[in-house]
């Protein structure tokens, strides 16, 4: 009878934490896997979209708090992933409570409206940070997101989450003690910039 090696999670996240990529692709790849059967159960009847969706902002957000995890891994991705879940849950209800029109000049103007709404809020930065939390806007910009730099890609993920600028400022001060504020405001700048040019070619 084959014996199935069990994961020595910690092992793999001191190696992580050492700088070993491969320890760290290795790590990844088996949560990944342990953490998609767990999400398809979850969101049984859902989208495989809305499944890789969770799974990839569990990990960007597993990616972005490595550093600052002592140990067990497998346990604390899990509680990312339940936060994940029920995120998704709520804007599920949400969604369910919002009457849908079916006038077509009243969908017409929608559509208008929310193309103005979404390159302003791009445009202006404090608008941006207040008004990409709203629900249509986050679903909008999403896929386009998934198209930017990783550390864009990071940024906006956590926007989305509900985190403010400072935390993620916080956060990668940590990651990257040599960081300076004012660089990386202007990678928030490029981001938006980036972001913006991506949004701004779609609703053309």
């Amino acid at each position: 009878m084959a014996v199935i090696e069990e994961t020595n999670w910690n092992n793999l996240l001191k190696k992580v934490r050492r700088g070993d990529q491969s320890a760290k692709d290795d790590l990844f790849r088996k949560l990944a896997v342990r953490l998609h059967p767990i999400i398809k159960y979850r969101l049984r009847g859902q989208s495989s979209e809305d499944i890789e969706d969770i799974l990839q902002d569990t990990m960007v957000i597993f990616s972005e708090k490595i550093n600052l995890i002592e140990s067990d891994p497998d346990t604390y991705v899990l509680q990312i992933l339940r936060n994940k879940i029920g995120n998704f849950y709520q804007r599920m209800r949400r969604r369910k409570n919002v009457t849908i029109q079916t006038d077509s000049q009243a969908e017409i103007h929608h559509r208008a409206s929310f193309r103005e709404r979404i390159v302003t809020t791009i445009k202006e930065k404090s608008s941006f940070l207040a008004e990409i939390e709203s629900e249509d806007l986050s679903n909008y910009i999403r896929t386009a997101i998934k198209r930017l730099p990783v550390f864009c890609q990071t940024f906006f993920l956590a926007i989305l989450d509900g985190r403010r600028v400072q935390e993620v400022w916080e956060l990668y001060r940590k990651l990257e003690p040599e960081l300076q504020r004012n660089a990386f405001d202007k990678r928030v700048f490029d981001c938006r910039k980036k972001l913006m040019d991506l949004v701004s070619d779609q609703i053309q």
